[in-house]
């Protein structure tokens, strides 16, 4: 929430936070609903979950976790910071 309101005070940009218990979850349901249309092109599609969800939302839609690559091990990205902080101050741009 933090990201938010720098957005909002520093940039003037309007931001809605959105909350996500497993980016594995959404993967897998967006895998099985395009299987699912595929194997059924005389059926109605089904739509995944995450579709449904930010339907209609605008702007630029970000992701952000707090599990880095390597995450864990020594001299892995979350030994370079402190214990469970997850905070704004760690974010990065990822491809």
């Amino acid at each position: 929430m933090r990201a938010q309101q720098i957005l909002a005070e520093k940039y003037g940009v309007a931001a809605d936070v959105w909350s996500v218990t497993s980016y594995n979850e959404l993967r897998r349901d967006a895998l099985a609903a395009e299987r699912w249309n595929r194997l059924h092109p005389d059926r109605r599609a089904r739509v995944p979950y995450i579709v449904e969800a930010i339907q209609g939302a605008e702007g630029p839609i970000v992701a952000a976790t707090d599990l880095y690559e390597g995450g864990g091990r020594p001299g892995g990205a979350v030994a370079a910071r402190p214990h469970g902080d997850a905070g704004n101050r760690w974010l990065r741009a990822e491809r």
